[in-house]
């Protein structure tokens, strides 16, 4: 992610202001894991759930898919469990960075 590169320059941005030229790699290591890991994780866990939902594997859409249409009545909960399982998609990485930052 574009995120990640953006987090590691400013965590590396923090460690110079506050080393100078003396930068521990293990601490800017250990900072970006602290925070960006489990944002990270949890993305895959969504992107994995989204797999699930487009491939119709989830409770009452099992039997639909390859040719099988999805009956009219069962659409709305499609919807909303699409757009659900895409909320996670827009969320802000702009608190973590602040908290990283914190952490230095």
């Amino acid at each position: 992610m574009h995120q990640d590169a953006y987090f590691l320059a400013q965590i590396i941005g923090k460690a110079v202001e506050k080393g100078g030229s003396e930068i521990d790699v293990s601490k800017v290591s250990h900072v970006y894991n602290q925070v960006r890991q489990p944002f990270c994780n949890a993305k895959a866990a969504g992107s994995l759930d989204l797999a699930r939902q487009y491939q119709f594997n989830e409770p009452g859409f099992e039997e639909y898919g390859d040719n099988v249409d999805i009956p009219e009545n069962k659409i709305p909960a499609l919807a909303k469990l699409f757009t659900d399982g895409v909320a996670w998609t827009v969320t802000s990485a702009m608190p973590d960075l602040q908290r990283t930052l914190e952490m230095w």
